[in-house]
């Protein structure tokens, strides 16, 4: 696993939006970071005016930068079939660039997702996670896939009752959803109760085929 450098690491730990390491970033030189991810080999940036920025994650060297389309803050960035995919606070739509590192937008809005807070991949599908519901993307034909669709009909209807959260890489992934479980008495620590929710995990093989890895029950607040 390649490690990060301390110096951009914390900054992103330590403040919403953060300084992009130095570098000739050209137009992005002023720019503030506010999401930070490791997929697909690069440490992808979105930074407050809408743009992206990938760099090497052993150096913090930048290996290339997209002008934003939307002067809203970049709420979430992925790496999927050898191109950049992100989202902007507030916005409809999804960025992305052709093969040719033209802009491409799609507009979501007919789904009726609410805000878009998450992005995800899936069996080489964009994940989105919306404000009411997910949806999965086919990129290449923009076909547009329910959880029922998409997931093994177990974890299917686990994400029907909470959050659902996704990760995918080479021949398998990871799902987890995050349901509200009850309450706990909490009188030493908060004079009252504490929601709780329960963490339930699987792993996933590109045949569909889904192997509980177990529960773990956790307090709302952590998230």
């Amino acid at each position: 696993m390649r490690r990060l450098r301390a110096p951009l690491l914390l900054a992103c730990l330590a403040a919403a939006s953060f300084a992009l390491p130095a570098g000739k970033l050209g137009a992005l030189a002023s720019a503030k970071g506010s999401v930070v991810r490791l997929d697909g080999g690069f440490l992808l940036v979105g930074t407050t005016d809408g743009s992206i920025a990938g760099f090497d994650p052993r150096n913090d060297q930048p290996l290339f930068t997209i002008p934003g389309t939307s002067k809203a803050p970049v709420r979430d960035v992925v790496w999927l079939q050898n191109r950049p995919w992100w989202i902007t606070e507030g916005s409809p739509f999804l960025h992305g660039c052709t093969y040719d590192a033209k802009p491409l937008n799609v507009d979501l809005s007919d789904l009726e997702l609410g805000p878009i807070r998450r992005l995800g991949t899936w069996q080489g599908m964009l994940v989105l996670h919306g404000d009411t519901k997910t949806r999965f993307m086919e990129t290449g034909t923009r076909h547009i896939l329910t959880p029922h669709d998409a997931l093994p009909k177990e974890i299917a209807e686990a994400s029907e009752q909470g959050e659902l959260l996704t990760w995918w890489q080479g021949e398998s992934g990871l799902a987890v959803t995050l349901r509200r479980a009850g309450k706990r008495s909490r009188p030493e620590e908060t004079g009252g109760t504490t929601d709780l929710a329960l963490l339930t995990g699987w792993s996933v093989d590109f045949k569909n085929q889904c192997r509980l890895l177990g529960g773990y029950p956790t307090s709302v607040a952590a998230f």
